[in-house]
Order: C-alpha cells, then structure tokens, then sequence
C-alpha cells in the first residue's frame, strides 16, 4: 500500500467517525496535560524545599535520640531504641573543629496568654545558638542569651504572628505572658525568614531557655540537637565527631540518630 493511499484511508477513517476521533484526541492531550502538569507541580515543590533548605545553609546536621534501625519487611519499618539525649551531650559536641554551632532542642505544645488574650502554640527550648544555626532574624528586641544552658530563666522571644495575637498594635517587649501557666518576660520578637521554620512557624511559636523548657514539659531528654558543621567540606567530619563523642559518653552505645541536610533532600 503507497503512502498516499495510507493517508487517504486515515483521512476516510476520521471523516466517518468525527465524534469518536474527537474524544481521542481530547483523551490524548488531558493525558498529556495531567502528565506535564504533575511533572511541573513536583519539580516546583522540590526546588521549593530544596531552596528552603538552602535557606538554612548547607551545613546542618539534626541530632536525634535513638538509634534507627531497619527491622525487615517492605517498606521497610523503623524502630528506635529509647536513649535521653541530654543538655550535657549537646555541650560536649562543641569540642569538635568540625562543629560551629550546636542548638539543643526541647518541643512542647502550650496556651501562651496576655491579658484576656490565649493561644495554644508550640514551644521551643533551646539556647543562644539556635539564632545562628537556624538564620533566624529578630524584629525588635535580643534573642536568649549565651550562658550557661543548665540554667533556667524566665524569658522568652516570640514569634512576629504570636506578638500580633497577643498585643496587637502594643509593644511587645518587657512585657509578661504566661505560658502554661507560669509567668515569661518577653525580650524579643522574631520576623519571617526564609527557611527558618522548615517544620514548624516559628512565627507563631514562643522559644525559651532549654533547661527551663524541659521543667515545664517534665522532658529530661531533648526532642533534637541541630548542629552547624564548619563548612560543607566539614559535613562527613562533623558526622563523625557527633557519632564517636556520643558513643564515648553513652558508654560504647551508637544509640543516636544523625541526618544530614543532603540526605533530607533525597
């Protein structure tokens, strides 16, 4: 059969069935379009977190107790050993050259009120470095102060959304909320920053001193240690130091977690 005859017998074939070649057609470009369309949608989320990520810097390592293992089956299934990772770890971690900065972290949810005023919000404790390791920026007043993490102390930095709630137009600052209950005087107000509340608003959260969050939620063991290694180049040796440190602390136990901002991007 000659090329020309093909085509007249194709042409002959769509004349006679219009309607059908018509929904063909429609069913061929909607599938087309769904496929470009979820292609699209996944690259734009992905370069989104990746650029969220990247927002935080390249550095960041996310220490977590307990040790994560593969028990078999598919998906595979995870289990964690229960282990207290405390405040006296995290300070050890800052004897590597690898490490720049270290943030202890304490998490609870709690109502924060003023007034007449009340939201339930999640709370954060940690210290001084979490500013550093998270990008994060102040709008008005300081951030904790370095000290000694093992000290609790009645103060507490508030997220720009929570200040908005609670005071409105009014300053913020000197100011005594209670949270949970128990009285905190505001020292600072953060504001948005790209990236820095990956996992949570921490424009609508309230972060206070470590060891007092860990009074206030009865949480010996610390929810996560975030650490900023001394550069990319330095990622593989921090990861190694926070491993071997914390080994030789829990006597000989590798009963810790650490992920790295590559691998939470795969």
């Amino acid at each position: 059969m000659r090329l020309a005859d093909v085509f007249r017998f194709c042409m002959s074939a769509l004349v006679g069935a219009r309607a059908r070649t018509w929904l063909m057609l429609l069913a061929m470009a909607i599938g087309v379009s769904s496929v470009l369309l979820l292609t699209a949608v996944g690259e734009g989320t992905r370069r989104y977190v990746n650029d969220q990520f990247m927002n935080l810097g390249s550095h960041l390592l996310i220490v977590m107790p307990g040790k994560l293992e593969t028990t078999g089956g598919q998906p595979p299934i995870l289990s964690a050993t229960e282990v207290d990772l405390t405040i006296d770890d995290a300070v050890a971690l800052t004897q590597s050259q690898s490490i720049r900065r270290v943030a202890p972290m304490v998490l609870g949810n709690a109502p924060v009120s003023y007034g007449q005023r009340e939201r339930s919000v999640n709370v954060i404790g940690s210290t001084a470095g979490l500013y550093g390791v998270r990008k994060l920026k102040m709008l008005s007043g300081r951030f904790l102060p370095i000290g000694d993490p093992t000290r609790g102390a009645a103060i507490a930095v508030i997220g720009d959304t929570l200040k908005t709630e609670l005071f409105g137009s009014a300053r913020a600052l000197g100011e005594r909320i209670r949270i949970d209950g128990q009285k905190f005087q505001v020292i600072g107000v953060l504001k948005e920053a790209s990236g820095a509340g990956v996992g949570m608003d921490l424009r609508d959260s309230a972060v206070i001193p470590v060891a007092t969050a860990q009074s206030l939620f009865d949480s010996p063991s610390l929810f996560r240690v975030m650490v900023e290694a001394d550069g990319h180049n330095a990622i593989s040796r921090a990861e190694k130091a926070i491993i071997d440190i914390l080994r030789n602390r829990h006597n000989g136990e590798e009963d810790v977690t650490v992920i790295t901002q590559d691998a939470m991007l795969e």
